[in-house]
């Protein structure tokens, strides 16, 4: 975790982080959403998702009604500098067992070094406080270790799918991807010594 820490400062992560808004569903343009189906469609993009076709405009606005809708489901596009980077979701979200899934893809086309870490920060900080979460899960396809080495940086835990209560829920995505998740404790513990090292030093520059 120190060398995560250290690597993060190096980046100016605390400098990106100020760039970053998260922009919830209910606010989105015509053209916001005609972005964020642009993104989806990146090549780069689909080839980590679950369902990889390229999208039309008819799924597209069907899945935004869908997510608009639904209280189990949240999205937000990703904002860097006030323009649109990417997507952030958050699903399945369980209020019984204070859990959810979340994932987030950035264009290919707009990606920055340290962008991505300064995302992830935010995004597991936000979620943890907004939703009164205890427990953070996501599924990275096994084909992209160094997204899965990043959630690992930052306190993310491999789960054994065998041994999940809810495995019929996983089934359909346990051959192609690895289920990662993260205790609120364990982020709160990074999160603290994050903070005490590099954002309280910055505050006033």
């Amino acid at each position: 975790m120190l060398r995560l820490l250290k690597q993060l400062c190096k980046m100016n992560l605390v400098k990106i982080l100020r760039e970053i808004n998260f922009k919830s569903s209910n606010m989105f343009t015509q053209q916001d959403l005609m972005l964020i189906l642009k993104i989806r469609n990146e090549k780069k993009v689909r080839i980590n998702m679950f369902n990889n076709h390229e999208i039309n405009y008819k799924e597209h606005i069907h899945w935004f009604n869908n997510i608009k809708g639904s209280d189990l489901k949240k999205f937000y596009i990703i904002e860097f500098k006030k323009k649109i980077r990417g997507g952030l979701s958050l699903i399945n979200i369980d209020k019984d067992n204070l859990s959810a899934e979340w994932a987030f893809y950035i264009s290919q086309e707009e990606n920055h070094t340290g962008l991505g870490a300064a995302i992830e920060y935010k995004a597991i900080n936000y979620f943890f406080e907004t939703y009164n979460l205890s427990t953070l899960n996501c599924f990275v396809m096994n084909h992209n270790p160094k997204v899965i080495k990043l959630h690992q940086r930052f306190g993310f835990k491999k789960i054994d799918l065998k041994k999940c209560d809810n495995i019929n829920n996983f089934k359909t995505k346990s051959d192609l991807s690895q289920l990662l998740s993260l205790k609120k404790k364990i982020w709160y513990e990074f999160k603290h010594k994050f903070d005490n090292q590099f954002l309280k030093s910055h505050e006033n520059k």
